[in-house]
């Protein structure tokens, strides 16, 4: 699970579900970083800012194939809100496969 966010709190709220999968916190900013580091099941991932939501699938599949958490073919569930930037609008689930 790939949780784009700018306060944590979405990584967070996936973290208390407890899924036996990996939940990749990707944030670009340090500080969320380091408070994601303390959520149970979350590892924080400092990514650059992006603007929309085909530059950010392209980042999640590229960034987790080269910190070797995902191979071509694996199935990542991405979280975010829209529009970007502002915090608690998580309203968007979408399934990649990474390429």
């Amino acid at each position: 699970i790939a949780a784009f966010t700018e306060s944590g709190h979405t990584a967070l709220m996936i973290s208390k579900q407890k899924p036996m999968v990996p939940i990749f916190g990707l944030t670009s900013h340090p500080g969320c970083a380091r408070r994601l580091a303390m959520y149970r099941g979350v590892i924080p991932v400092l990514i650059q800012p992006v603007n929309n939501t085909d530059q950010l699938f392209q980042m999640v599949g590229e960034t987790l194939k080269k910190i070797g958490m995902v191979q071509p073919g694996d199935q990542v569930a991405v979280t975010m809100g829209l529009p970007f930037g502002e915090t608690g609008t998580t309203n968007l689930l979408h399934v990649m496969v990474i390429e």
